[in-house]
């Protein structure tokens, strides 16, 4: 594993069903160490917090006002090639995740999917950190993102120009 001492599991998590799961994650017994960075990292901090990681947990309790959030934390964990868990029903979080390959969606936060992660966990953890950031730059890499936004605007520019004449 990537920043942990021998036999040892970080984790960076936000939320309450984060700690859920990494207090589960605790006992798996003794050989799994598990660092829990919360409450949330200061600037300063991030960086090497995130790269000493194994994998990200970002857990949100689905609302109506998350079904249009975009965690900032989930394009700074992919863009370090961390692997996620995180859940259904946060913005478009759980579709960006299965489709880059990028760790685990719960469809739950029920204790049942929180068993299925532990048991996906080194499925979790041998994703390459390297080619998980590859895939995310199509979608969190700044300059792509200013390209698309580029080309929004300007598609938004020709129609209103179209509707003038």
């Amino acid at each position: 594993m990537r920043g942990a001492g021998a036999g040892g599991l970080r984790i960076d998590h936000a939320g309450a069903g984060a700690r859920r799961l990494g207090a589960a994650l605790v006992r798996l017994g003794p050989g799994v160490a598990v660092h829990v960075s919360h409450p949330p990292l200061r600037v300063r901090g991030a960086a090497p917090a995130l790269a000493a990681a194994d994998v990200a947990i970002a857990l949100r309790q689905p609302s109506f006002s998350s079904l249009g959030a975009s965690p900032t934390k989930l394009g700074e964990y992919l863009s370090c090639g961390l692997p996620v868990v995180v859940n259904d029903g946060v913005g478009d979080v759980g579709e960006i995740v299965e489709r880059l390959d990028a760790g685990a969606v719960l469809s739950s936060m029920s204790g049942h999917e929180m068993d299925g992660v532990i048991a996906r966990l080194d499925d979790i953890l041998a994703i390459d950190p390297a080619a998980l950031r590859e895939r995310s730059r199509n979608i969190h890499d700044m300059p792509v993102a200013l390209a698309k936004y580029g080309q929004v605007y300007d598609s938004i520019a020709a129609s209103n120009s179209e509707r003038v004449a």
